[in-house]
């Protein structure tokens, strides 16, 4: 098992595409089993702002849940994953707790 995050933040997407792939509090549990029901994903926590959409995942395989997320976040979107990717940050194992603190500290935040 390994600890992947996979997002759409406002330093690597226009705000047209943010807007689009942002989950609302009533979509979230719609969300979370979407994700959940993936192959490769377990554990969930989505986080899901008006600059930055975070999926944080337990995850067993890095190709198969990396294609999966990004194919949930892209269908938010209404474009397809290939479109998406270049948006896409990506985060794994050690990577992942350095991020969740900097996004929880400020330190990627717009301001």
């Amino acid at each position: 098992m390994a600890v992947i995050s996979v997002g759409v933040d406002h330093e690597h997407a226009s705000l047209g595409l943010l807007a689009e792939v942002t989950v609302p509090d009533d979509h979230l549990h719609k969300v979370i089993a979407e994700l959940t029901a993936l192959e490769d994903v377990g554990e969930v926590v989505v986080l899901s702002t008006c600059l930055r959409t975070e999926v944080y995942a337990v995850i067993e395989r890095f190709h198969g849940a990396l294609d999966g997320i990004t194919g949930v976040l892209a269908a938010r979107a209404k474009v397809e994953a290939d479109e998406l990717a270049p948006s896409v940050t990506v985060h794994f194992d050690r990577g992942v707790p350095a991020h969740l603190f900097a996004v929880a500290a400020g330190l990627r935040s717009v301001v």
